[in-house]
């Protein structure tokens, strides 16, 4: 393909493997398309079938069977598209509670990890704006925070989960 900024150079895209999200490094999608204009250098990465991965990724983390770790609560917040005060608001903590959860063990921020009810608020909350089913909340064990661990792959087909858990 012809490069958009140069219009001189071209662009072979090839098909890369890697983390879907930098909030998600435990979720790899093999399928997604990156390649440089041999001219001028600027870069360029392919999302197919994108809304179909997004999907694919929000229901696993959605029905998870542990609590939400940290990054996955950010994410969740981040794929509504809601700055962090507006997503507070909305679940009727303080943005500074918000901040706790989306940080909960990084270096100088202590380990107040979201709460069994609460999480189950994000879950549902996320899946009604999302259009998602809602998964069955009760199965969640609230003692356990781990990452979800997940390997989606682009076939003839769309995507297809390889591996679905989360860390013990």
């Amino acid at each position: 393909m012809k490069c958009p900024m140069c219009d001189i150079g071209t662009i072979k895209l090839a098909r890369v493997t890697g983390p879907y999200d930098s909030d998600l490094p435990d979720v790899i999608v093999d399928g997604f398309e990156a390649g440089a204009c041999s001219e001028c250098g600027e870069e360029y990465f392919k999302r197919p079938r994108g809304t179909e991965a997004s999907e694919r990724v929000l229901a696993a983390l959605l029905g998870k069977s542990t609590r939400l770790a940290p990054s996955e609560v950010r994410f969740l917040r981040r794929s509504l598209g809601m700055p962090a005060r507006d997503f507070a608001e909305t679940l009727g903590v303080s943005p500074e509670q918000l901040s706790r959860w989306e940080n909960a063990g990084k270096k100088g921020t202590g380990k107040v990890q979201i709460s069994a009810t609460a999480d189950r608020l994000v879950r549902a909350f996320v899946a009604a704006k999302k259009g998602l089913a809602l998964p069955e909340l009760r199965a969640i064990d609230a003692s356990q925070s781990a990452p979800l661990q997940l390997r989606l792959t682009l076939g003839r087909q769309g995507w297809r989960e390889v591996a679905a858990k989360s860390a013990a």
